[in-house]
């Protein structure tokens, strides 16, 4: 229930029963719950200062300084209408401590994350981070997962966080059938997509999901990126595929899980099986690219290639819309020498990146 006198507020969760929601973040109730408190039987208020705010967890933070309010705030939730507030100020102190029932749902601690998780989420983020300053990424825009194959746990960018913003504790880990971490922030809406892609290609180690420019005009276009020379060789062992057009059905139904699935068909044709490491990416038809490698910097290695050859491509085929594809005798000679069993290209302990 709102103050006599509110003064600037916004609103911070719609029910307290979602879990997605923000005041339904386990971290977040646990640290309410030994924060000191005021409240009655309709409402229950949390006073936030300086110093109490640098131990909150991070999804309440970022609520309050994208918020802008001054350095002190109180958190309001109303159980009545199940909505909370962050005020500026402060309301009417009443001695009453809410019950875990009264926050309608049981609080958790953050499960312990392992060693390899902890350095999976530092990986991923640093992908994450790459594709920025590469400049494949605009705003929120794209995310970039990785995972670890000996627990398949997954690792993901969380969804619509600023990347200037971003630690490697924001990270969301999740199983591979979908099971998030309790305690953690909202993943990528992507997510299905990249777990379709782990369980449909067990020998990649990492996902990425740009929107960049010329990538995303070929995808546009419905076109795949033909191997027009050396570069694109060096990398693909052969044209960029483009996927089939998304049914309405498969649209209207799980839009994100079907994305995987029209990628993981165009590589499993009966006439054109496609090595998913030999040619690590593919371009969603209307909708943008997917890349993938053995480990996160080599999935956002791939992103960053992928762009350049799609502007090589853009531009070889508005010089000469007839130009055709190297020969397979190129095509073989330039992949095989960095990629192959006999690889030449690079120092002999890197032959394998």
């Amino acid at each position: 229930m709102a103050p006599d006198n509110p003064l600037e507020f916004i609103q911070l969760a719609t029910s307290l029963s979602e879990a997605a929601t923000a005041l339904a973040d386990p971290a977040l109730i646990q640290w309410l719950l030994h924060r000191p408190i005021n409240g009655s039987a309709s409402s229950a208020s949390w006073p936030v200062d300086s110093c109490s705010l640098a131990t909150a967890p991070v999804r309440l933070r970022q609520r309050i300084q994208r918020a802008r309010v001054g350095p002190r705030a109180v958190l309001q939730l109303d159980h009545a209408t199940d909505v909370g507030f962050i005020y500026v100020g402060s309301v009417e102190a009443r001695a009453l401590r809410p019950t875990r029932k009264a926050l309608r749902m049981e609080t958790a601690s953050s499960p312990q994350l392992s060693p390899v998780i902890v350095q999976l989420q530092k990986d991923v983020l640093a992908a994450n981070l790459e594709l920025v300053a590469a400049g494949l990424v605009l705003f929120t825009f794209g995310n970039a997962s990785g995972i670890d194959r000996a627990t398949n746990q997954v690792v993901i960018k969380p969804s619509g966080v600023d990347y200037d913003k971003l630690r490697p504790e924001d990270m969301v880990v999740c199983s591979l059938d979908g099971t998030i971490a309790p305690g953690g922030l909202r993943p990528s809406s992507d997510l299905d997509t990249h777990l379709y892609l782990y369980r449909q290609f067990p020998t990649i180690g990492a996902v990425v999901h740009t929107h960049s420019t010329y990538a995303t005009a070929w995808a546009q276009a419905g076109r795949e990126i033909p191997a027009y020379g050396t570069t694109h060789a060096d990398y693909f062992h052969g044209p960029v595929p483009v996927t089939d057009e998304l049914t309405d059905e498969e649209i209207e139904g799980r839009y994100v899980l079907n994305t995987g699935i029209a990628i993981g068909r165009r590589f499993t044709l009966r006439d054109q099986h496609i090595d998913p490491l030999a040619v690590p990416a593919v371009l969603v038809r209307g909708h943008a690219p997917f890349c993938w490698g053995r480990d996160a910097a080599d999935a956002a290695h791939n992103a960053i290639v992928l762009e350049a050859v799609a502007k090589m491509a853009w531009l070889t085929a508005t010089l000469a819309p007839q130009a055709p594809p190297v020969s397979q005798a190129l095509l073989d000679r330039h992949y095989l020498r960095k990629h192959g069993a006999a690889a030449t290209y690079g120092q002999a302990q890197e032959k394998d990146k």
